[in-house]
Parts: C-alpha cells; structure tokens; sequence
C-alpha cells in the first residue's frame, strides 16, 4: 500500500509536467505551455489562436524529437537528453511515457489505490464473520454467539477498524476526485490530490504502528469477548457509517480551498466545483448526528437529545461551521465578498472534523465513545490537528492581501450584513 502511494503521489506531477509540455496542435506548428490555462470554454473555441488541446499520439514523436535537437532550445533547457539527435532512444523513451500515462493506465492505478483498502477491509469483515479469534481486533469486538449484523458493524465499533473505515472512505472519495476532475480544474487538482493524499499517509502511519486492524494472536483464543453491549442495536449498522461520509467528506473541499489559495486560484471555481460535496457531507454529517441523539435517547436514558457526552458536540461542532459556510458562500458567489471568511469556514469545518475525531481516539474525555490508546498516538493524532490548523490558517494569512473584497457592507441592515449575523449566530 505504502509503495502504491508513492507512485500515486508521484504520479499527478509527473502527469501534470507532461500535460503541460506537450499538450499541443502539432497540425499548426504551434506550441505554448501557456494555453494550458485557459478555461474550458476557451478551449472549445476556435478563435483561440488554432490552438486545440489533445493527448500525445505516436505520431508526434519526430516533431518532438525535431524540437529536441533545435540548438537554442538544448543551450535553455535545464535537462537535456546525453545524446540529442539519438532518435532510438527519443523514441523508446517517448513511447514508454506515452503508454504508461495513457487514459486506462491512469485510471488503473487511481482505482488500485482504494482497492487495496476494500481488498483489507473485506479480509475483516470476513474474519468476523467466520469468528476469528487469530486476528486481535476480532477476538475484542466480537463473539460466537454475536448476531452476524452485529458482527460485520463490529468492524467499525472499535478503534483499529474505524481507522480502516475511515481510510476506505477517504480513498473512495479521491478515487473520485480524480476520475470526476481529470480533465477540468487542471491547475488546481494535483494540489487538492496531494493533499488528500498527506491525509491517506498519516493514517496509513496509524494503521501500521499503532493500530493494525489484522494483528494476530498465538494462540488463537477459543472464544472472544463480545462487542460492547451499548452498541448492540440497530441503528449501529448505519449511523457509523453515514458520520464517517460526512465527516470524511468535507476533506474534499478543504483540500479543493488549500489547492486554491497554494496556486493563487482564489475566485469562485473552487467553491462551484465543491459545491455537492459540502451539501451531501453536511447532509450525512446532519442524519448521522439526528440517528446518534435517537440512539443515545433510547440506550443510554440521557433524559434528551441535547444531554450528549463531549463526542457528540464534538460532532455538532463542525455541522455548525458546515451550516455557516453554506449560507456564507452564496454572498461571495453573487457579490464576490466574504472571501477570506468562507475560507476559514470550511477550515474550521474539517479542522473541527479532525479535533472531534482525536477526542475520540486520544481518550482525552470519559466517552462511551472514547476508544482507550497509548499516550504516543494522542500526542500525534494532536500534532496532526495542530499542523493542519497551522498550515492551512498559515497559508490564509498569506494570501490574505490578494482576497480583499472589491465590494464591502453597504449597511449594517443590509442582506449581507445578515448573512454575517446569521453566521456568527
């Protein structure tokens, strides 16, 4: 999994650098890197300089190869080929590139990626079903007698296999990134997929040092412990789930708004392109906290649905930034004001997704949802957070004198001052 990311995470640069080469109209002879800015009604139109973008076909190579030995462009480049009129090898470089990034490879090795987490998460589900007691995280959370829909939602009724779930979703969902946006947001989505994929890393880190999901036991128990018995009920089998999407979805549009202010695109694209992914994350963010009061109001007899432990705010915390920044985001996008404000809304809203989920994994607060873990993993997943706040708010600051608004508030009775009010509220 380890060596397929690094390929992956080598992948969209080396993918963006040969875009941007040889992206070209060879029919006319002309060639510019820098049309591979212009936006996708530009490129449909003719008028733009006869220049039309498409991929690299075999029948390109000699007039690459003929750039190639032009001297003045040899004594400018920094790299050069050993030999410069070697067409042999031009050519068996060239192909090797042109078949290896071509459109089905590329679509192999982004579905790879999350394959490997389906493929590890079905070897559990699988253990748990035919009550494995040889792999730990089963022998913990699981029981011969165990009804089976419990034992497959017990793979994500402990640590180990939330942090598997949590992966698994997260891969889906840059799988899907990368598929959806493979040919629009060109500038922006090699920034938005590394990182995604700084994400993937730390809690690959996890997974393999300190919480492995497939550990082992010898001998294998006879018998397991049994899962929880608070979380032996029906709505098991989905409110984990659907709070994982919305929790994990919202790193979509915080990668899409730190690609954004990393490449200087800081008009409204990003906020168009992500659009369904904030609505349908704050969407299940919004049932999995209504099924989670239902369940807490019916098992544990808190006496109402506000009586929540400190992990239940912890997860209505960034459904109130995600609501604030939904109603935000409408003013920048029809008056181009509040730039500055709806980015620290959404990295408020997955900063709080990640403060929420350390609460729970750090066993920081007496929670029936608190998962007991080692001093050291705390203390990372806390650096974690700390780094992301840091590093995102950091580079907000830096790009803060290119998002003031051209247009300010008329009034303090006017609509956008109470998008503001109603925000803050």
């Amino acid at each position: 999994a380890i060596l397929l990311f690094v390929f992956y995470f080598f992948f969209f640069f080396k993918q963006k650098t040969a875009y941007e080469i040889y992206q070209c109209d060879w029919s006319s002879d002309v060639c510019s890197s820098d049309l591979v800015d212009i936006g996708d009604s530009e490129m449909n139109d003719s008028s733009t300089s006869g220049v039309r973008l498409r991929d690299v076909i075999d029948d390109d190579l000699p007039v690459f190869f003929e750039h190639q030995r032009d001297p003045d462009a040899v004594q400018m480049a920094a790299f050069t080929a050993e030999d410069p009129a070697g067409r042999d090898a031009f050519d068996a470089i060239s192909r090797g590139v042109n078949y290896v990034f071509s459109r089905p490879w590329r679509y192999i090795f982004y579905t790879a990626f999350s394959l490997i987490y389906l493929c590890l998460s079905f070897v559990l589900v699988r253990a748990f079903v035919l009550n494995d007691f040889s792999v730990a995280f089963v022998w913990q959370n699981s029981s011969s007698d165990l009804p089976i829909l419990f034992k497959v939602s017990a793979f994500w009724g402990g640590m180990n296999g939330s942090l598997l779930f949590w992966e698994l979703v997260l891969a889906g969902f840059t799988t899907i990134v990368a598929f959806a946006y493979s040919r629009t947001n060109r500038e922006v989505l090699p920034y938005v997929l590394v990182t995604l994929n700084v994400i993937h890393v730390f809690l690959l880190v996890l997974l393999v040092s300190w919480s492995n999901p497939l550990a082992s036991l010898s001998p294998a128990p006879l018998e397991g412990r049994g899962l929880n018995p608070l979380l032996q009920h029906p709505v098991m089998m989905i409110h984990p789930i659907v709070l994982y999407i919305g929790m994990v979805g919202f790193a979509v549009p915080f990668a899409f708004a730190f690609a954004a202010m990393a490449t200087g695109e800081l008009g409204t694209a990003w906020m168009r392109v992500t659009r369904r992914w904030t609505l349908w994350a704050w969407f299940f963010l919004s049932l999995g906290i209504l099924l989670g009061g239902r369940w807490a109001y019916e098992v544990l007899g808190w006496g109402g649905y506000w009586a929540w432990d400190p992990v239940e705010n912890a997860s209505f915390m960034p459904w109130l930034a995600a609501t604030a920044y939904l109603h935000s985001v409408m003013v920048q996008e029809k008056r181009d004001m509040l730039k500055v404000w709806n980015l620290v809304l959404i990295g408020l809203t997955y900063s709080l997704c990640l403060f929420g989920t350390m609460l729970t994994r750090s066993g920081l607060v007496r929670s029936v949802h608190a998962f007991a873990q080692t001093e050291i993993f705390g203390i990372l997943f806390l650096g974690y957070v700390v780094a992301t706040v840091v590093l995102f708010f950091g580079v907000l600051a830096w790009r803060s004198p290119e998002l003031r608004a051209k247009h300010h508030l008329e009034s303090v009775l006017s609509r956008e001052a109470g998008f503001v009010v109603n925000n803050w509220l």
